[in-house]
């Protein structure tokens, strides 16, 4: 697999034009910014920006990329472990100053129980994974490593917000063919360089509520910006 995600971490942090392409599997395509990647606080998006203030003692960040969450919270003093599957993204992260990261995959995340007090899903991260029983499979084993009294910050959009007749006609083939209709097939593209196929999942607030629920997850609080892209939020999910 091409570490299309570890050459823009790297490209981004030396300060060099990232913009990448993302492409779904339907032809749609947009450009995107491995900038978002490397944002300071005051960057980053006003949810994620009220709900990261509910983190608490240690914390993973599953997929922490390039550390921009991690390096924020041990500013805060927390003590942080990040996990990704990209080797390029971890050498990034080390350079940053952020050391304590793992080459490992959500899917079999190798902690002792309850070991961590708040879990981060940042970047959409919450369905990364795809498919929802990919999805269920990490939350039971995030419940596992969290403290009896842990909590995990979820970021993700609802998929159902939004007019753009695209996004609408991939809604109803999904539904079609019995798939949630938040669940995209997509690759990166970038300097000539094409990625491997992933599957990616948004979920609207009753299907994280349902997904986090056959985990033993409780959907306590959604967070949003009620004036910047309203389609986006943070669940705050708690271990019952």
């Amino acid at each position: 697999m091409k570490d299309l995600f570890g050459q823009i971490m790297r490209d981004a942090y030396e300060g060099r034009d990232s913009t990448h392409i993302l492409e779904r599997d339907d032809g749609y395509s947009h450009d995107s910014s491995g900038a978002q990647y490397v944002a300071s606080f005051d960057e980053w998006n006003p949810h994620e920006k009220l709900a990261i203030a509910r983190a608490k003692g240690r914390v993973l960040d599953v997929g922490c990329g390039a550390g921009r969450v991690a390096l924020y919270l041990i500013e805060l003093g927390h003590e942080v472990i990040g996990i990704d599957v990209s080797p390029g993204a971890l050498e990034v992260c080390k350079e940053r100053g952020f050391g304590s990261v793992h080459l490992m995959s959500a899917e079999t995340i190798d902690f002792p129980d309850e070991t961590f007090d708040t879990v981060v899903l940042y970047g959409n991260n919450f369905g990364f994974l795809g498919f929802p029983n990919r999805v269920i499979d990490m939350l039971k084993q995030l419940h596992r490593v969290a403290k009896r009294d842990g909590i995990v910050l979820a970021a993700t959009r609802n998929p159902l917000m939004t007019e753009k007749p695209e996004h609408l006609a991939l809604h109803a083939r999904n539904r079609a063919q019995g798939r949630p209709p938040g669940l995209i097939r997509i690759r990166m593209k970038y300097e000539g360089q094409i990625g491997d196929w992933f599957d990616l999942l948004s979920v609207t607030e009753e299907e994280m509520a349902e997904l986090g629920g056959k985990a033993g997850w409780k959907l306590s609080e959604i967070i949003r910006s009620d004036t910047e892209q309203p389609e986006l939020y943070v669940g705050l999910l708690i271990k019952e």
